[in-house]
C-alpha cells in the first residue's frame, strides 16, 4: 500500500503540471495578437503582439516579471517584483539600457553616467581646484550605509 501511495505522490505533481491551456486572439491577418497560457487553471504567461508578428508585451505572473518591446524587437522596458524589491530598466531602441530604478530609486541613468564620461574625459589635464560657478553635486542613496 505504501509503495502504492509512493508512485501515486510521484506521478499525480506530473499530471497535474501538464495541464497547461492556452487562449488565443488573432489579427484579421492571422497573426497572434493576444495569448494566455494557464497552468492548473492558473494565469501564468500573459503575451500581446505586433501586428507584424513581433512580441509586444509578455508578463510571468507568478514571477513578477513584465517586459515591454518595441517594434523592431527590441526589450523597451522590463520589471522584476518580489517580496524583497522591484527593479525597473528602460532601453532605447537600440537595446541600450536608460534608466535603473530599486525601489524607485535611480541606480544608474545613461544621462548621468554620459556626462560624468564625458566630463572626465574633458577635464582630465585640469587641476582639482579647477571651478566652472557652478555645482554637479548629485545626492542620491545607492544603498552603502552612508549619507552625503
Amino acid at each position: 500500500m505504501k509503495f502504492k501511495l509512493l508512485i501515486l505522490s510521484i506521478i499525480i505533481p506530473f499530471i497535474i503540471y501538464s495541464q497547461n491551456k492556452s487562449t488565443q486572439e488573432k489579427y484579421k491577418n492571422g497573426q497572434v495578437k493576444f495569448e494566455q497560457i494557464f497552468n492548473n487553471n492558473k494565469l501564468t504567461i500573459e503575451k500581446e503582439y505586433y501586428k507584424n508578428g513581433q512580441l509586444k508585451y509578455q508578463a510571468y505572473v507568478n514571477d513578477g516579471i513584465i517586459e515591454e518591446y518595441y517594434k523592431n524587437g527590441q526589450l523597451s522596458y522590463r520589471k522584476i517584483q518580489n517580496e524583497q524589491q522591484v527593479l525597473e530598466e528602460a532601453y532605447n531602441k537600440k537595446g541600450e539600457l536608460i534608466i535603473q530604478l530599486v525601489n524607485n530609486e535611480i541606480k544608474y541613468s545613461a544621462h548621468e553616467n554620459a556626462f560624468n564620461n564625458m566630463k572626465g574625459i574633458r577635464h582630465k589635464n585640469d587641476n582639482n581646484n579647477h571651478h566652472h560657478g557652478h555645482s554637479h553635486d548629485h545626492h542620491h542613496d545607492h544603498g552603502h550605509g552612508h549619507s552625503h
